[in-house]
């Protein structure tokens, strides 16, 4: 595995099935390559599968939670507001009075009576960690001002936050998306099939890559590239190594129905590549 200045990219180099794979390509005298294409098809699967969130709903919930630990609404949770002022002068800040009965500043520079998609974005995006969430510690950060507490919350009315979360949903399947481009591909090239839910394949094969081809005698080298920015996260580049090793175990257990199954489409008519 390599990373790439703006991707996550797996190379396959199955050299303990090697051998089976060859005895099998001899024996059906088709070519080599292919079933290393079928593998690539079936990695790519997997890591869409892997990849967060579990389903569409859990991936909303988390964008909808994320979003509320920095946004405020100067409507719904707002009983009061006035100026701040530290040592009887005015500072540039604001003071809120929740319905909660809590008080906090926040500046004004962070009051946004009518935001621009670009101000809420770029607020969101200032809070997000290398995996993209907000944590919790990484949103609450109070610092005293003479009697206040001043937290960095966006505040805004409340059907803008609402629109600009439902904007940010429609982006969740997108991580598991960096790898459906190449999983089409490999399956393209193997006659296989692709399985992913609809809020993965709504954002298409933009932000994938692949590359390479390996000859029928296994040199060369193949690759799947995860073009979605945050992929590049160590925790996530963990779970391209964890799949990678369970394909392996799963190929050399299932070795003989992996090749059973792709002799059975080669006989079918449904493979191409048969060696001359």
């Amino acid at each position: 595995m390599a990373q790439g200045d703006f991707s996550v990219e797996v190379g396959v180099a199955w050299e303990k099935v090697y051998a089976a794979i060859t005895e099998f390509a001899k024996r059906q005298k088709v070519e080599l390559r292919w079933v290393y294409y079928d593998q690539m098809r079936l990695w790519a699967n997997d890591l869409i599968k892997r990849f967060p969130p579990k389903s569409q709903g859990q991936g909303e919930r988390r964008v909808a939670k994320d979003i509320n630990r920095i946004f405020m609404s100067d409507t719904k949770d707002i009983d009061a507001m006035w100026p701040a002022k530290v040592n009887g002068q005015i500072i540039d800040a604001m003071i809120f009075k929740r319905k909660d009965g809590s008080i906090i500043g926040v500046d004004r520079a962070l009051y946004f009576p009518s935001p621009s998609q670009s101000d809420m974005e770029n607020h969101h995006d200032n809070y997000r960690d290398s995996r993209g969430h907000v944590t919790q510690r990484k949103a609450y950060h109070m610092r005293p001002e003479g009697r206040w507490k001043f937290i960095d919350f966006f505040v805004t009315p409340q059907p803008d936050i609402d629109a600009f979360i439902m904007w940010r949903q429609s982006h969740v399947g997108r991580l598991k998306a960096g790898w459906l481009g190449a999983a089409n591909y490999w399956a393209a090239k193997s006659n296989g099939t692709v399985k992913a839910d609809g809020y993965v394949t709504r954002h298409g094969d933009a932000w994938s890559g692949h590359g390479g081809d390996i000859g029928n005698d296994g040199s060369g080298w193949l690759m799947s590239a995860n073009c979605v920015p945050y992929a590049r996260d160590p925790h996530y580049q963990q779970i391209v190594v964890y799949s990678a090793s369970v394909r392996q175990k799963d190929l050399m257990h299932w070795a003989q129905k992996r090749l059973d199954q792709l002799e059975a489409r080669f006989n079918a008519g449904e493979m191409g590549g048969i060696a001359a």
